[in-house]
């Protein structure tokens, strides 16, 4: 018999494949969001059917959701393309950016700096799980708290859903 990350692995893989003619680099994005709900909402659901019931009901408003957003990456045509050159003070802006950012990693606790770090090395969620020790459903939860907590560190908020720090 499987279990539930077992399964839950198995299908998001196939939810992946059902978004991606469509949602093409952010079919990703949209299957781990639709995982996440499914994680929040439902933690007790361990039957395959059901699973694959609300896992497909739950798709069908996160894509709907990113259908009516516009891609991150795309400029209006009014505007220049970002690679043309920045002014200085453009730049110092970006620098100041990747500045807060780094600073704000750093107020992380350990485990969320190890995850961060090896989302940016691009490693695989199963992969990232093994070398935190945790099944593929914690980390999704960990993953959403750590995120949580860097967008409180980065706006000023002193506030998240639990209050804790990772």
């Amino acid at each position: 018999m499987s279990t539930r990350d077992e399964i839950l692995s198995r299908l998001r893989r196939r939810l992946v494949s059902t978004l991606r003619p469509r949602f093409r680099e952010k079919a990703e994005d949209i299957a781990h969001d639709t995982v996440a709900v499914l994680l929040e909402k439902y933690p007790n659901v361990e039957d395959e059917v059901q699973l694959l019931k609300l896992l497909y009901t739950i798709k069908r408003f996160v894509s709907l959701g990113a259908a009516r957003k516009p891609a991150e990456d795309q400029f209006p045509e009014a505007f220049d393309s970002p690679d043309q050159r920045l002014g200085a003070e453009q730049e110092l802006t970006e620098n100041d950016k990747v500045d807060a950012l780094e600073s704000a990693i750093g107020q992380l606790g350990e485990r969320c700096k190890r995850l961060f770090r090896y989302r940016l090395k691009e490693m695989e969620t199963p992969e990232i799980a093994t070398h935190l020790n945790v099944t593929i459903n914690n980390l999704y939860q960990i993953e959403m708290r750590c995120t949580e907590r860097l967008r409180a560190i980065m706006t000023g908020s002193r506030h998240t859903s639990e209050g804790k720090h990772a």
